[in-house]
Order: structure tokens, then sequence, then C-alpha cells
């Protein structure tokens, strides 16, 4: 059983992650974005969150260094995955 202090500190961190998520995702910086954009913008901050000795990198750097596919690679490798299930060769 969780204690009160669990609950606590569970909800401080998603207003934080929720807070986070909001100022990019309403920032005018990509208002005018693509769903799929304003995502990946939301993976650029939380890298640089995360590894701040990122901060001045190229995106691709950031990416490599944290060793994980942007969003728009991991799409399209699930798409590519999905549709050989549905459609086998």
């Amino acid at each position: 059983m969780s204690s009160p202090s669990d609950s606590t500190e569970f909800i401080g961190a998603v207003k934080i992650s929720l807070s986070i998520y909001l100022s990019i995702y309403l920032s005018t910086e990509v208002k005018d974005a693509s769903p799929a954009d304003k995502e990946e913008a939301i993976q650029r901050r939380a890298l640089t969150i995360i590894n701040s000795y990122t901060n001045d990198m190229p995106y691709i750097n950031t990416l490599y260094c944290a060793a994980i596919p942007s969003l728009a690679d991991r799409r399209e490798q699930l798409s590519h995955k999905l549709s050989t299930l549905i459609l086998p060769l």
C-alpha cells in the first residue's frame, strides 16, 4: 500500500509534467505546427531538461546522446511494422 507522501509526490510530478507539456504545446513557436511537430518539440524540450549538457546541441545530436530515435522515426518504424502485419508480402 502506498503512503500519502507517495501520492503527493506522484501528483507533484504529474503537475510538473503537465505544466511543461502545456507550456511547450501552447507556446507561440509551435502554435501553428502540426501535432507531430508539437510532439517533437515536447520531446526536444524534455531531452534538454533531462540532459542539460545538450542545451546547445542540435536536436539530432541530443537524440544520439540519449540513444533514442526521433518520434518521427519511431512513427515510421511502427507504421512499417503495422503495414507488414496487415499486408504481408
